[in-house]
């Protein structure tokens, strides 16, 4: 059941969950082996790799954030 589309999502600033999720992702990674489990932030990371696809098919020039992110961030949280 869709509660909501994800051009909406989109439109609405989705497109900050990747910058979020690349940015938090070794965290995110570090306490869901720790305590967490992998259940807390699964939909982060569901929602950041929607907008990141959305992101690479309307703009194949998208490369992230160079400002705030490296190649190997951005691989890390959007494997190819």
């Amino acid at each position: 059941m869709k509660i909501i589309d994800a051009e909406t999502v989109y439109q609405a600033g989705g497109i900050q969950a990747v910058w979020f999720y690349t940015k938090m992702k070794p965290v995110i990674d570090g306490y869901q082996e720790i305590s967490w489990g992998r259940e807390r932030f699964k939909n982060v990371d569901y929602l950041a790799g929607e907008m990141y696809r959305m992101i690479v098919a309307r703009d194949p020039s998208f490369k992230g954030d160079s400002f705030y992110f490296d190649k190997d961030d951005m691989s890390t949280a959007y494997p190819q």
